[in-house]
């Protein structure tokens, strides 16, 4: 392999991709790869016996759960248990899209894989991708271990316990085809409306540490739930509620508050990577108790905290995803419902070229919409 190759895959003709990562792994004695999805791994795939633990690093992504469990469990169990450490995942990057494997030979050389594919099915055996193959410098690959020593810093490494606590996207089916863009285009960027969603959202933040004292203290049993509900309502009224109108005032006034908040305290407390995890459960537990604000109130109090994250649950969200011709499985619980479509508006925010937030999506959906 010393001189450029290009590899061109379509859905109709195959390419000799998979054998050169293949090849590439057998041989390699330094391996550096980087994928923005893990959703596929040829068990077949071996080692190096001459590649070092200290020479190598897998690292990749897990934006909108894409990556799936299945695959990241069998590059964790083929690898040699002095390797784990260095197979990684891109926990604390937004936007991690590299798709490259780096490596190695005993005989000195060094070659680069780039392009489009990454570690899935579908981008070996169905999907139209460009990559190509170059020997590379020392220097150039002194270069890609600096960088990857860059992105190290800024990831986990995978254990079993990591594993079983990821939480991948749910398999949707789409109708028909649909453009993101063509969707949004149908939204108006009011400007006067995100002005006052993001006042809105000020104001949370002047508000939030007050609101999560009456929170503790209801899920302690110290106020009841009239009284949790008047404060409640007093601070959303100040500017703050994306919903005038309290919809889940008249179903969920007399609602068991006290669990509602136990679940709000299990949710603050969760760290960021098993936030969506901790989420769904507590909407799950919260359907089973058929506590009726586990919806709306719930969904608004958690896009008001992690407005990135989260969006209003409501019939307008609702509308606005069936029309990208999503459909939600039915056999889904609540929670899995509403991280999927948590997952399907970050991607959205994530095409966009005017960077929202989902609080700020939710406006013109709401606008739109209701």
């Amino acid at each position: 392999m010393s001189n450029t190759e290009l590899f061109l895959h379509t859905d109709k003709q195959t390419s000799n991709l998979a054998k050169i990562y293949k090849k590439a792994i057998s041989e390699a004695i330094e391996l550096y790869i980087v994928s923005a999805y893990l959703t596929e791994w040829d068990s077949d795939f071996s080692f190096n016996t001459k590649l070092y633990p200290s020479k190598f690093k897998f690292i990749f992504g897990k934006d909108f759960g894409i990556s799936k469990k299945i695959a990241i469990n069998k590059v964790y169990e083929t690898l040699p248990k002095q390797f784990r450490k260095n197979f990684l995942v891109a926990e604390n990057i937004q936007g991690f899209h590299p798709k490259a494997m780096f490596w190695k030979t005993k005989e000195n050389q060094y070659f680069s894989l780039i392009g489009s594919s990454n570690l899935t099915n579908a981008a070996f055996n169905s999907n139209y991708e460009a990559n190509i193959l170059n020997p590379i410098s020392e220097k150039q690959f002194i270069d890609v271990i600096k960088w990857i020593t860059d992105i190290e810093k800024n990831s986990t490494p995978i254990t079993a316990e990591w594993i079983e606590n990821y939480i991948e996207s749910i398999s949707i089916k789409v109708k028909q085809p649909f453009n993101y863009f063509k969707m949004l285009a149908n939204l108006t960027i009011n400007e006067n409306l995100l002005t006052h969603r993001r006042k809105q959202l000020e104001n949370y933040q002047k508000n939030k540490d007050k609101l999560k004292i009456y929170i503790q203290q209801c899920s302690d049993g110290k106020i009841d739930n009239e009284i949790f509900y008047g404060k409640l309502k007093s601070i959303l009224e100040n500017g703050i509620t994306f919903q005038p109108r309290f919809g889940w005032v008249r179903k969920g006034r007399y609602d068991n508050f006290k669990r509602l908040c136990q679940s709000l305290i299990n949710i603050y407390n969760a760290p960021d990577n098993k936030k969506d995890k901790v989420v769904s459960k507590e909407i799950n537990k919260l359907q089973k108790k058929n506590i009726a604000t586990r919806k709306a109130l719930l969904s608004e109090l958690l896009s008001l905290e992690y407005p990135d994250k989260y969006p209003l649950w409501n019939s307008p969200v609702i509308k606005f995803i069936r029309e990208l011709s999503i459909k939600i499985p039915s056999k889904s619980d609540d929670g899995e419902k509403f991280i999927l479509i948590s997952n399907e508006l970050r991607k959205i925010i994530n095409d966009m070229d005017n960077k929202f937030n989902l609080a700020e999506l939710d406006v013109l959906i709401q606008h739109k919409y209701r």
